[in-house]
């Protein structure tokens, strides 16, 4: 009897078990077929040159104008001259309750999105009464939902004399042609609410913007309205308020970032007490981003864009492994083309940062072919004669000679945070905010006697680090964050230096390749053999990076002793860096990887890097064995065992595989995502849920390929809306048809 219940027990088990493989079987397939999204739209995926934004010619866009336009004409006629008010009333009407839903199609009726609009703008000019006062035109921002045009789904349309008409739009493309951060920017006639009128269209500043721009997603920082426009004390704000707060990486982050660029602000409002003068030099910056910043100052007053260089209107993108701010173009009114000489008091005020990036600057303009630019001009709605062109570029090397001559402004001191440079703050301030993020502190001080109530740092003090509407309110009281120090009343106190990764680790040299490293982290260098070896400590916060210049025909190991520690903590990053092993902005010869026991996001990550792996050998990986972003790699040899997510994740760039052996990668063997494009002669993947993705506008060639126990061969699909769907040719595979998943607007050859 005993016996036949053991028995029935062992059958009972079986049974369990296989419903849960079953049921584990099932949930794998839906979720396979969850991570797609709807294919993209046909008009939108034929579009080629994302440069320019051609599409928008034929958008119309209909709205409900009656709840929009009631409050715009209440809201205005309040309107007086005051700055202040004005940014106030823009604030109003830019709160979520004010969205109303859109339609938005094109011309050719292919595409139509469901999307909703709301006023953007802080000033009249972005509004254009009609009727008195019962009908207005406004600048206005356009969310698009489920969908994404030319990589974007947020647009603002700005009044023509909102941006100096089209001097913005040449400004703008002159950035982005330059080489600088900048939205793409555009003029065209449109259909709104059946009424054909133009307007400057340009892409929001977002996440999209830096994949677009082929950087990773990060802190995005611009000028604070807070305390109004008036006001001689304007500091920053955090703009991608989601990404800073999405996990304690991230808020670490942008806490120091923001913290370091508030001081600068700070240290510039208090030498100058004066709210017209916009600079900041670069001596305050750290000299990484020194050079960036003088060129980008110096074109800016080349082309009379003084507007964009206010503290209020300025924008940085923060690269936290580096330390580096890279400024953004925005909002510079400019009037290059109609008036284009530059004058006497537009030399004033002249930092000597800009002054040292004008020789740079002029060989950059000098450097231009005409003919391209001006074509992508044209693209954008902006249609001028190549004569024309040329005349306006003569006009920008002549202002820059005029500036070669203008006298350098003394260099700002670097103020620290003190009450007696605090008595101009505006009554409307009732309190300051301070913070100590190392010891979990926050402080709330009282701006006239300086008095500080001490407090643990909570998650609902956040939203006063980070607000999330940042406009003024002559009617609320407002608390102003200043930043975080590492001493009460000494603001940041060498701590300002200690903003990135290489900031916070030892530092050695192998070629001419520096190598940062965590606390934990033991480093052993054989020249001779040339093999650097790696030894990861107990610490779930170690990482290893190598950053810039050359490295040839070394052999990288690397191994964790234990994953223990690091696995209670769960996968997380480390000032953004994914992988154990990073390598950012390296060129690589014949190197040749051996990994095991890795417990990070990435066992390796490569990051804007370029040339060759000779032989990579990566076992047991906690998550994806290796990551390669934005570079253009060549891998000869590559064997991955058991990677508990991807064996291998591409994206953002170019990429070829000689041969690849992929053994037990939980998720995918090769993803390739992001408008990536792979070449590979020899594939073989065993043990995986899905042998091959491709998908978000990524292109895969493969001549061999050879899969053995996958759910998936391939899946061909789109994933990410900013993207179109994906394409996969494969000349030889030993694969059933009926195990690959094509997405319709995707493709999949076999030949």
């Amino acid at each position: 009897m005993k016996i036949r219940f053991l028995e029935f027990q062992k059958i009972f088990k079986i049974l369990i078990f296989i419903v849960i493989s079953l049921n584990f079987n099932i949930n794998t397939y839906a979720q396979l077929i969850k991570e797609e999204i709807n294919p993209s739209c046909k008009s939108i995926s034929s579009e080629k040159d994302f440069k320019n934004l051609s599409i928008f010619k034929n958008i119309e866009i209909n709205y409900n104008e009656a709840k929009l336009q009631k409050k715009i004409v209440v809201k205005h006629k309040e309107l007086d001259t005051s700055q202040s008010n004005s940014l106030y009333l823009a604030g109003q009407l830019k709160k979520k309750s004010n969205w109303s839903t859109t339609k938005v199609k094109f011309a050719d009726k292919i595409c139509t999105f469901n999307s909703k609009v709301r006023m953007t703008g802080d000033l009249s000019d972005h509004i254009d009464f009609k009727s008195n006062y019962k009908k207005a035109y406004t600048s206005f921002l356009l969310l698009i939902n489920d969908e994404a045009i030319m990589n974007n789904s947020e647009y603002k349309f700005f009044l023509p004399i909102s941006r100096n008409f089209e001097n913005e739009v040449f400004v703008a493309n002159l950035f982005s042609e330059l080489g600088f951060l900048s939205p793409r920017t555009a003029i065209f006639e449109i259909s709104l609410n059946g009424e054909k009128k133009k307007f400057i269209i340009q892409e929001n500043i977002n996440k999209n913007f830096l994949e677009f721009n082929k950087l990773k997603e990060g802190l995005i920082i611009e000028g604070s309205e807070i305390l109004g426009l008036d006001n001689p004390i304007s500091l920053a704000n955090v703009k991608n308020r989601s990404w800073a707060i999405r996990n304690d990486d991230n808020l670490r982050i942008s806490i120091k970032a923001l913290s370091y660029l508030n001081q600068i602000y700070y240290s510039h409002s208090i030498n100058t007490l004066n709210v017209s003068d916009p600079y900041v030099e670069t001596q305050l910056f750290k000299d990484k981003n020194k050079k960036i910043l003088e060129e980008f100052d110096a074109l800016l007053h080349a082309v009379k864009a003084h507007h964009a260089n206010s503290r209020n209107d300025r924008k940085f993108y923060f690269d936290s492994i580096v330390g580096n701010f890279y400024p953004i173009y925005y909002d510079g009114m400019s009037t290059i083309l109609d008036n284009p000489k530059i004058t006497l008091s537009e030399t004033e005020g002249l930092p000597i940062s800009a002054k040292k990036g004008l020789l740079r600057i002029e060989k950059k303009i000098s450097d231009i072919n005409v003919y391209s630019f001006n074509e992508r001009l044209k693209n954008n709605g902006l249609h001028l004669t190549i004569s024309k062109v040329n005349n306006i570029l003569d006009e920008i090397k002549y202002n820059i000679n005029i500036l070669k001559k203008v006298k350098n402004n003394p260099t700002l001191k670097n103020y620290q945070l003190r009450k007696e440079n605090l008595n101009f703050l505006d009554n409307n301030v009732n309190k300051l905010v301070l913070s100590n993020y190392n010891n979990n502190k926050i402080f709330f001080c009282d701006p006239k006697s300086f008095n500080c109530n001490e407090k643990k740092l909570r998650q609902s003090h956040i939203k006063l680090i980070f607000p999330d509407q940042n406009y003024y309110n002559p009617q609320k009281k407002t608390q102003l964050y200043l930043g975080d120090f590492e001493n009460e009343f000494d603001f940041f106190s060498n701590y300002k230096n200690k903003i990135s990764f290489m900031d916070n680790s030892s530092e050695l040299k192998v070629d001419n390749t520096s190598i940062y490293y965590s606390e934990n982290i033991e480093v052993k260098i054989n020249k001779k053999n040339k093999v650097i070896k790696i030894i990861n400590k107990k610490n779930y916060e170690n990482r290893i990076l190598f950053y810039g210049g050359s490295l040839s025909n070394w052999t990288i190991e690397s191994a964790s002793l234990d994953t223990e520690n690091y696995l209670k903590k769960g996968k997380i990053s480390y000032y953004s860096l994914t992988g154990c092993l990073n390598f950012y902005k390296v060129n690589l010869k014949d190197i040749n990887l051996k990994i095991k026991n890795s417990y990070c996001e990435d066992a390796v990550n490569l990051v804007y890097s370029s040339g060759s792996l000779k032989y990579v050998e990566i076992s047991d990986s906690e998550f994806d064995a290796i990551d390669l972003d934005f570079s253009n790699i060549e891998i000869n040899k590559i064997i991955i065992n058991r990677a508990k997510n991807d064996c291998i994740d591409y994206s953002g760039g170019n990429y070829i595989i000689k041969v690849a052996h992929l053994n037990g990668c939980f998720d995918k063997g090769l993803s390739i995502g992001e408008k990536s494009n792979l070449n590979a002669d020899e594939i073989n993947i065993t043990d995986s849920k899905i042998g091959i993705a491709v998908k978000d506008s990524s292109k895969t060639k493969i001549n061999k390929y050879f899969s053995n126990n996958v759910t998936k061969c391939a899946m061909v699909y789109r994933k990410k809306k900013e993207y179109i769907g994906g394409q996969l040719s494969i000349e030889n595979n030993n694969c059933d048809i009926k195990k690959y998943f094509v997405q319709k607007n995707s493709k999949l050859e076999l030949r």
